[in-house]
């Protein structure tokens, strides 16, 4: 792997809010609630609502404390959908011990966490790793071979996510014609790898999305690349059963997951 980087130092402040998301009086409810449910169709529509008062709660919780950071200095922040999380983005320079004991002793701050990274950024890429396998091989190698010709699941009612390395797959391959996929098409990653990186990222969407579909060939897909930091809300927003995430710490791309 050839790479031409150079490094960005980054500061992330994780901050997380006091919540009593799980005390309150609706969240009870949806649990009594979820004791009644008999059939799949039921779960998601009441995992629906359930998602839909969190996401609601927690946005509202963020911004309500969000004051409680008016003294850090920061350059930008992402707030972590249906949970009570900030991440504030700054530099080693612009943070002191003092400022972050000053919002870890907030009583509405419940826990700060740092971390430091340098992110590389990636002007070329090459990969020699090529290799090729036949399908009995890869289904083999996965634990999925029995499962396939057994037919032992449809998926049938089941919405199944699969957060990819970067690529995504190719709805008109053999395996996947005719299968109900749906691809978050804002998440990609063709504009920061060459174009023989990006079909190997291709041909890897369409290996974990083949095994998936081939297990359980009558379930819903959802697909998205992790390149989209929103990628995980969206599968949550489509109301996935399952997420499927098939990709390690970090790979020769430079990224960290």
């Amino acid at each position: 792997t050839n790479t031409e980087d150079t490094a960005e130092s980054e500061l992330h402040v994780t901050v997380e809010f006091a919540s009593n998301f799980m005390e309150t009086a609706k969240y009870q409810e949806f649990l009594d609630e979820r004791e009644t449910l008999e059939t799949i169709d039921e779960v998601h529509e009441w995992r629906a609502r359930l998602n839909a008062y969190s996401k609601e709660f927690h946005e509202n919780l963020v911004a309500k404390n969000m004051k409680a950071l008016s003294d850090m200095e920061y350059s930008d922040y992402d707030v972590i959908g249906y949970s009570p999380f900030v991440v504030l983005k700054t530099s080693p320079d612009d943070i002191s011990t003092a400022a972050l004991l000053d919002v870890a002793s907030c009583a509405s701050v419940e826990h700060v966490s740092v971390a430091y990274e340098e992110i590389p950024k990636v002007s070329n890429v090459n990969s020699d790793d090529n290799y090729t396998m036949t399908w009995a091989q890869c289904l083999m190698a996965t634990g999925a071979y029995n499962t396939v010709h057994s037919g032992t699941y449809t998926g049938n009612g089941i919405r199944i996510g699969i957060y990819e390395v970067g690529g995504l797959p190719d709805t008109t391959h053999t395996n996947l014609s005719g299968k109900s996929i749906v691809i978050n098409s804002s998440a990609s990653v063709a504009d920061r790898v060459t174009p023989a990186k990006l079909e190997e990222l291709y041909e890897h969407a369409i290996a974990v999305t083949s095994i998936v579909a081939l297990m359980a060939p009558e379930a819903q897909f959802f697909v998205s690349a992790y390149y989209d930091k929103y990628s995980l809300e969206w599968f949550i927003d489509q109301g996935c059963d399952i997420v499927n995430c098939s990709f390690g710490k970090e790979d020769n791309l430079g990224y960290k997951y």
